[in-house]
């Protein structure tokens, strides 16, 4: 199931606004302002899910392939992964991950980045200040540079959650009920 395909339509003015008070030049398009969430029920269900690890070289519509049987259904693992960037909100790939570095940090010496410090951290992971940092007397305590800094955070994006094939038919169907509603209820507001 295409994900937009249950969506409300509008009437959406072309250019943006009307050409004159009498006449409206319009074009149908899907109502993107609407929005749908896998209920909470199912998301807190440790059995509605199971932890992934995202490989390397994987798309949203192919893990949809793989696991599911329907690349039609990578709006399924976006939302049960949390995920609203395909881009930003999964794991880079090296090439797209150096450039993203070179843009946020505008650097292409990544020696840089990795000889400035992010953050100062205790064994336990506690993040300090540096006058913390300085008194402490723990022997687990390490400067994380910039560069590790981001390259751990991309690597924690690896871990997702899947949720179970048994479950598919029930979001899906949760989806259409819901999307029904919504132009059940405008036709009515009508």
């Amino acid at each position: 199931m295409k994900y937009f395909s249950a969506f409300p339509k509008i009437q959406y003015p072309l250019g943006g606004f009307m050409t004159n008070a009498n006449s409206l030049t319009t074009a149908t398009a899907t109502d993107l302002s609407v929005r749908f969430k896998i209920v909470d029920r199912i998301l807190n269900d440790p059995a509605a899910y199971y932890n992934y690890q995202w490989k390397s070289g994987s798309r949203p519509d192919i893990l949809a392939k793989e696991y599911y049987g329907d690349e039609d259904l990578s709006w399924l693992v976006m939302l049960s992964a949390s995920v609203f960037d395909w881009i930003y909100d999964l794991p880079m790939e090296d090439d797209v991950f150096n450039v993203y570095l070179t843009h946020k940090y505008q650097v292409t010496d990544f020696n840089i980045l990795a000889s400035t410090i992010h953050h100062l951290q205790l064994s336990d992971g506690t993040i300090v200040g540096s006058a913390d940092y300085a008194l402490s007397d723990d022997d687990g305590k390490i400067t994380v540079s910039i560069y590790d800094y981001e390259r751990d955070a991309n690597e924690a994006r690896r871990s997702i959650k899947l949720i179970s094939k048994t479950y598919m038919n029930v979001i899906t169907n949760e989806l259409k009920d819901k999307m029904q509603s919504i132009k059940t209820f405008r036709r009515l507001a009508e």
